[in-house]
């Protein structure tokens, strides 16, 4: 489908253009602006496509139809983004006024890197905070206007609509995972942003390897969209990166080699092309992009089932699930720290909790239990062997 190929296409000129003599992507073949809008809205790329329908000669442009569909997505993404980044300025004098430490990650960090901040569109403002603020930390949420206060394993959640949704991360990287111990204490690779002593920033480097340790707990979860390969050509184009302390940390966190084919990839996609590349990468490569086009932005609910069957059996899943393990289970109820004995009234907690206000995860969860593709599974874990993830 050469929709699929335009798309990626529109994107290299877009992430280059300021930076190198490219002229915009004209189609070798006729488009089919429906396809490609739904491929791309799919990625959350959508609006993308807006600034370069309006470049392209009279008779490539879409219909009056498609014209108005993709300007519409591209006024919604500005003025989301710009209320998210008005908001984000808010919670962060609040935050300095409260002596909240506040660390703004994921999306919320990478848009600053792009040539237009409306281009990385992002669902959540995704921050980081101290776990021993949480109540603090929900009183201040809730004076500023959210509501549906929200707390998980690993975040918590609100909301003021109908722009605004709040993820508040106590932990950047789930319990029992593979950079749990990397990210004991997120604050060392951190320091104050100027004028402030509680919001705190990433160094470059250290904002790159959580990208990729975010991209990676996807991937494996069930896939990554265009839109995580974007983030990762945007950090690459940036001279500043320290090359050699991300090779030591990578190869600590055992990502090496995944971390290259994603790199090649997105060189292949947004850079130079198909250069320099033996024909077994290529291979490699054109089964991972069309993996990840296939997805959506965070991959596909069928691959995350298939998955999580095959690695721990029907019932290996739902016990892990229903009853997560002490340090899991923790982080949702602090009281619990220390006092291990009391974990199976919390479980008893969390079930009630889950059954009463969160029937969108059980649902999801029954349906990974009685879906899920044992076959399937075992492929996309050879695949994922291919690509470098060994566990």
């Amino acid at each position: 489908m050469y929709e699929k190929k335009y798309l990626i296409e529109v994107i290299k000129y877009l992430l280059n253009k300021e930076s190198m003599e490219i002229e915009v992507p004209l189609p070798q073949e006729e488009i089919d602006w429906s396809v490609l809008f739904s491929l791309a809205k799919k990625h959350s790329i959508g609006h993308l496509l807006y600034l370069v329908a309006s470049e392209l000669p009279g008779d490539m442009q879409p219909t009056k139809e498609f014209e108005e569909k993709i300007q519409k997505q591209y006024f919604y993404a500005t003025v989301t983004d710009r209320k998210q980044q008005a908001e984000l300025s808010v919670l962060m004098k609040k935050m300095e006024k409260e002596h909240l430490y506040f660390l703004p990650v994921k999306g919320s960090d990478t848009k600053q890197y792009y040539p237009k901040s409306e281009w990385r569109t992002m669902g959540d403002l995704d921050v980081l905070y101290k776990d021993s603020q949480h109540k603090q930390m929900k009183e201040t949420m809730l004076t500023l206007g959210y509501s549906d206060y929200q707390t998980g394993l690993k975040h918590d959640h609100c909301s003021k609509p109908p722009f605004l949704h709040v993820e508040l991360h106590r932990a950047l990287v789930a319990a029992n995972t593979m950079a749990e111990s990397y990210y004991d204490d997120v604050w060392e690779f951190a320091k104050p942003r100027d004028g402030y002593k509680y919001v705190y920033q990433m160094t470059l480097e250290e904002q790159y390897i959580y990208t990729m340790v975010h991209l990676l707990e996807h991937f494996k979860e069930g896939g990554i969209g265009i839109r995580f390969v974007m983030d990762v050509y945007v950090f690459c184009k940036n001279t500043k990166l320290d090359r050699d302390y991300l090779a030591k940390k990578f190869s600590a966190l055992g990502m090496t080699e995944f971390v290259q084919n994603v790199e090649k990839l997105a060189q292949k996609w947004f850079g130079c092309g198909e250069c320099g590349f033996s024909k077994e990468e290529l291979l490699l490569l054109e089964e991972l992009e069309d993996f990840i086009i296939s997805n959506g932005t965070y991959g596909n609910r069928e691959n995350t089932r298939a998955i999580a069957v095959e690695k721990e059996g029907r019932l290996g899943y739902v016990r892990r699930v229903v009853f997560p393990n002490y340090n899991s289970m923790k982080t949702l109820y602090p009281w619990l720290n220390g006092k291990r004995v009391l974990l199976p009234i919390a479980w008893g907690m969390r079930i009630v909790r889950t059954v009463l206000f969160r029937k969108r995860s059980l649902k999801l969860g029954l349906a990974t239990v009685t879906s899920g593709d044992v076959q399937k599974g075992q492929e996309l874990k050879a695949f994922y062997e291919r690509c470098g993830i060994k566990d």
